[in-house]
């Protein structure tokens, strides 16, 4: 009596055509200006997607962590290369490199899927293509979740089940230089939510070139700190309690003395300022108070532990620090405390990382969160600074 495969289902066989024909628009638009000759299909199950690849004119080898999976799959489609591998041990070494990486229903029945995406990096030569499960969190995280028994599932039924911005930032630290989102997900009822049920679904696409894809929307990486802001041990006390209370100072200079009198002002700085108007994100600072900077910086605390945080322009120059009792240094190490690196702008409008008059008379520097770091780069680069 012949086997019945659960991928034989006529849900499942919907479902695989349905993610198909969206794949098919992807991979037109893309090939249209990038070649795309070659193609890794990795959780291959009965080998449907892999033909689907194989009827474009692609040359296709495929994988699954099935040996009986990949034998089907053999037997069905002849002309394709069909190999039993785990994806957390694939090498390069074993299978080659492939210009593009389908990565199907396969991501959330892993163990370990943050190895299983550093492992595609080393295959993949310009593109990948994934579409997973993903838990709906706003943050980087992943659930460890029980599956249920059969061909379709994970090798030992229990696997991480990741939140979509965890798989992007996987993807960046695996070390794609692109990870973006598609603008619509039309695709089924499972990629958007329901009143019963939340997202189960996406799609994204991870590249070391630019895709040539209107339809995509570049995702900064997401940060989230041992210690911070939305670290996983904060309670909704101690995000209220203690920020924002810096004292505010009103500085006095003159060619003789400088002074300065104090005053209470714990509702008005920065994160106060920022609560009250109801403004969440700031994407550029440009300060000037004379060198009390450390103060203001100190009553924003809250603002430089957000998780995607604004790009600091401010003057450090020790002969008005020396007012407030400290530094022109005890600034900039304040806010590198917070993971900012510190740059001086050029003439030409570039920035350097050598910082060596930070102590003298360059008074005009720029703090860079490592959120924003790409970001900044590329507007540089691309010539879009002013």
């Amino acid at each position: 009596m012949e086997k019945k495969w659960l991928f034989d289902r006529e849900w499942t066989r919907d479902f695989t055509g349905v993610r198909q024909e969206f794949i098919a628009e992807f991979l037109g638009t893309v090939r249209r200006q990038i070649e795309l000759n070659t193609a890794l299909d990795i959780g291959c199950g009965m080998g449907d997607s892999s033909k689907f690849l194989s009827d474009m004119g692609i040359r296709v080898v495929a994988v699954d962590g099935r040996e009986e999976n990949a034998r089907e799959a053999q037997r069905r489609y002849p002309e394709i290369i069909f190999l039993t591998r785990n994806v957390e041990d694939l090498t390069a070494e074993e299978v080659g490199t492939f210009d593009f990486v389908q990565c199907v229903g396969i991501l959330y029945h892993l163990e370990n899927p943050f190895r299983a995406i550093r492992n595609i990096y080393s295959l993949t030569n310009k593109a990948i293509l994934i579409e997973t499960m993903c838990v709906p969190n706003l943050q980087p995280a992943m659930d460890l979740l029980d599956e249920g028994v059969g061909e379709d599932q994970g090798l030992n039924y229990v696997a991480f089940y990741p939140s979509e911005l965890c798989l992007v930032k996987m993807l960046y630290r695996a070390g794609f230089s692109f990870v973006c989102r598609f603008k619509r997900l039309q695709v089924d009822e499972l990629f958007g939510a329901t009143l019963r049920r939340k997202r189960q679904r996406t799609f994204l696409a991870a590249s070391k070139i630019a895709l040539p894809a209107h339809y995509l929307v570049l995702v900064e990486e997401p940060f989230r700190y041992v210690e911070g802001h939305s670290d996983p041990w904060i309670t909704r006390l101690s995000r209220m309690k203690g920020y924002g209370n810096a004292r505010l100072f009103r500085l006095r200079v003159s060619t003789r003395r400088a002074g300065k009198s104090t005053t209470d002002s714990s509702p008005m700085t920065l994160d106060s300022y920022l609560r009250q108007h109801s403004i969440g994100t700031i994407d550029l600072i440009k300060i000037d108070v004379e060198d009390g900077e450390m103060d203001v910086f100190k009553g924003g605390e809250n603002l430089l532990r957000q998780e995607l945080r604004p790009v600091i322009l401010c003057e450090l120059q020790d002969v008005r620090t020396e007012a407030w009792g400290h530094r022109a240094k005890d600034t900039a190490a304040f806010i590198e405390s917070f993971g900012f690196r510190w740059f001086r702008p050029l003439s030409d409008g570039s920035l350097t990382s050598s910082l060596a008059d930070k102590d003298g008379n360059e008074r005009n520097f720029v703090a860079i969160p490592p959120e924003r770091m790409r970001r900044v780069k590329e507007m540089i680069t691309d010539g879009s600074r002013p």
